[in-house]
């Protein structure tokens, strides 16, 4: 299973500052915290998707800190201008992959459900308009203001078979998908839904949730 780590943003919210090196605790940074919940989740080898700004960073980050680790790191495309497009051109089709988040920390509670097609890790919320929900019917609810419920299940990690891989090639090569939302709701859709539990789910993707969970940890 393939780890896919996307890392090819271009920290505009962080004024140029890579926020997935930051530090989280002693010797342990939001970078290798996310590579290890893709390993703990099952994957044996590990894609880092960056670009041509912070590739240099990112190796010699992993060079250091992770040196017996199977990584293999590529700069996404300059043409491919979201997340989805970085992920899926770098992504040989037909593999079985779990993504997690470069800027996002979690505590993996079960297994993925395996065997099956598409899988969430999904943890509960307060704040559905900060993640991508579960709504009713399974439809996916990206940052909304919901109303109707306590607590919301959000996903903060994904698996996908070679199966929904190869689906995804087929229907791109008709009409290619605008997001990875999108994609997520037809493999869905498609192959149906399985979930399982992550916990204590951090989302460190501003200056704000960063300095508050430092301060909570110190």
């Amino acid at each position: 299973m393939i780890g896919v780590i996307p890392a090819g943003g271009r920290a505009d919210r962080f004024g140029g500052i890579y926020k997935e090196l930051l530090p989280i605790g002693e010797r342990e940074y939001l970078f290798d915290r996310s590579i290890r919940r893709a390993i703990a989740l099952g994957a044996d080898k590990i894609l880092v998707i960056s670009n041509a700004q912070k590739i240099i960073a990112h190796t010699h980050f992993i060079e250091r800190h992770m040196p017996d680790l199977d990584i293999t790191i590529v700069a996404r495309r300059e043409q491919d201008e979201t997340l989805w497009q970085g992920m899926r051109s770098a992504l040989r089709y037909h593999q079985e992959c779990v993504m997690v988040l470069p800027d996002t920390t979690f505590t993996v509670m079960q297994p993925i459900p395996l065997p099956c097609d598409f899988a969430f890790g999904t943890f509960m919320t307060q704040e559905p308009e900060r993640y991508s929900v579960i709504g009713p019917r399974n439809i996916i609810q990206t940052k909304q203001a919901l109303t109707g419920h306590d607590a919301w299940a959000a996903w903060g990690c994904v698996y996908w078979s070679r199966k929904v891989s190869a689906y995804w090639q087929d229907q791109e090569a008709v009409l290619p998908y605008a997001s990875y939302d999108h994609a997520f709701q037809d493999a869905i859709d498609t192959f149906g839904l399985r979930m399982f539990d992550i916990e204590d789910y951090h989302d460190l993707g501003s200056w704000e949730h960063y300095q508050d969970y430092i301060c909570r940890k110190g």
